[in-house]
């Protein structure tokens, strides 16, 4: 099972069938930190969101083939047909003023990892990776130096591999440069996450030594594409770890990652038999390390997930001055239940940390959080965005990324997925039938 956060762009209906089996979401939390006190009123530090609009009313790079969208009836068997239709993408990042994603494109029944490339100020193109096999993530990208490293998962007898790809301007078909492979991920846990930065790249990834799991990290050589150095880190044989997420910091990277512990923990007397089972799993905690350029842990691993939580799910964000945001839902009390708050953690570049609780609505998932990895003058430090069905609301990070969020309706991005950030820029990701469109906002 895969934790961290991967952007599915799928049909509202399907939305309505994945939250039948919709899980909770679990974790724990750092010893000695300090919590920011939650406040019911409005930050005054955090300004309400401007209008947004198309950056082109016609510049806009789509994925799959048109089609009709939701039959207007629908059974079980009439599901496992559509279904394979669906666009699945991952993280979108942005640099040099464009923006790049990865995703999982079914074609009569063959599943293909493609790059959409979207400029800031609209159009582009889609590059095709190569055929996957498998049910895996969609591929990563990220930027370094005016290209774009990714890695490409794909399963077969063993477990599941990584492929590395390099993609070079002008970014066309003819310019993705195949590079090594990483073996051995776990199939029941594949997780796996790429970053960049000024100094290189790092590769992070689980996979299993002598019954215990192991965290590897590996930096990638951009023009080898293949990983130098492989640090191994091993845990006790009765933990499981997961969804490995890299953040770039001055002098290195951020890892973050689930650490699920075997041991089953007493569930509340209150739920019954199936929300027990869910609940008495055992404990689950983020942990986060500062690693250095070649992926090496430079301090030790400090818990930042509050005593007594349970994650599913998480995110791991860079901050101005060198810091981290992690942002999870506390799912202690019971499976899947609808929950109007959402915990983030500021972990400082000397590694002391301090909580806050973000009052987002009533739901079981994470909000979208954007952080615009480049500082630009007078733009958005980052922006957090809750889906609904009827409309989207979205709140501007304040200077204190953990303070309170001021929300408000933003009418661009109803019925769509805000995927990255780049200065006033979204990229916007929107269903048409079968068809994903991308394009560009820009927001006043």
């Amino acid at each position: 099972m895969t934790t961290g956060r991967f952007l599915s762009v799928q049909p509202p209906w399907i939305g309505i069938v994945c939250a039948l089996v919709a899980c909770a979401c679990r974790s724990k939390s750092a010893p000695n930190e300090t919590r920011a006190a939650p406040s019911a009123e409005p930050s005054a530090r955090v300004a309400a969101l401007g209008r947004c609009r198309a950056a082109s009313d016609s510049a806009v790079v789509g994925l799959g083939a048109a089609g009709p969208g939701k039959p207007a009836a629908i059974d079980d068997d009439e599901l496992a047909e559509v279904l394979p239709f669906s666009i699945e993408l991952g993280d979108a990042r942005a640099a040099d003023d464009r923006f790049a994603v990865g995703g999982l494109e079914s074609r009569s029944g063959t599943m293909h990892a493609v790059a959409a490339i979207v400029e800031r100020d609209g159009g582009g193109r889609t590059v095709e990776l190569g055929r996957v096999v498998g049910e895996v993530d969609p591929p990563m990208l990220v930027p370094h130096r005016g290209r774009w490293l990714g890695a490409i998962a794909e399963g077969d007898s063993a477990g599941v591999r990584l492929r590395l790809v390099r993609l070079d301007p002008p970014f066309a078909p003819a310019d993705v440069r195949r590079g090594a492979e990483v073996t051995g991920l776990l199939r029941h846990a594949p997780g796996f996450s790429l970053e960049s930065s000024e100094d290189g790249v790092l590769l992070a990834w689980t996979t299993q030594d002598e019954k215990a799991s192991v965290l590897a990290t590996a930096a990638i050589d951009p023009e080898s594409i293949a990983p130098q150095k492989i640090e191994r880190r091993a845990f006790a044989a009765d933990v499981d770890v997961e969804s490995p997420r890299l953040a770039p910091r001055p002098g290195g990277y951020f890892l973050a990652y689930l650490v699920r512990e075997g041991a089953p923990s007493a569930a509340p007397a209150a739920l019954d038999d199936a929300e027990a089972d869910v609940v008495g799993e055992g404990a689950t905690r983020v942990e986060v390390v500062p690693l250095d350029t070649k992926g090496a842990a430079v301090a030790a691993p400090k818990r930042v997930t509050r005593t007594g939580a349970r994650v599913l799910a998480f995110d791991l964000l860079p901050v101005p001055n060198g810091g981290a945001l992690v942002v999870y839902r506390d799912d202690a009390g019971g499976a899947g239940l609808d929950r109007p708050n959402v915990e983030a953690v500021l972990v400082d570049a000397e590694g002391s940390t301090r909580s806050g609780t973000w009052h987002v609505g009533s739901g079981v998932g994470l909000p979208t959080v954007l952080v615009d990895r480049y500082g630009r003058p007078s733009a958005p430090r980052g922006w957090v965005f809750v889906p609904g069905e009827s409309e989207t609301r979205a709140a501007l990070l304040g200077a204190d990324p953990v303070g309170a969020l001021d929300f408000a309706p933003e009418p661009a991005l109803a019925g769509a997925e805000a995927m990255a950030l780049l200065g006033r820029h979204l990229l916007r990701a929107r269903r048409r039938g079968t068809r994903v469109e991308l394009d560009v906002v820009a927001c006043q």
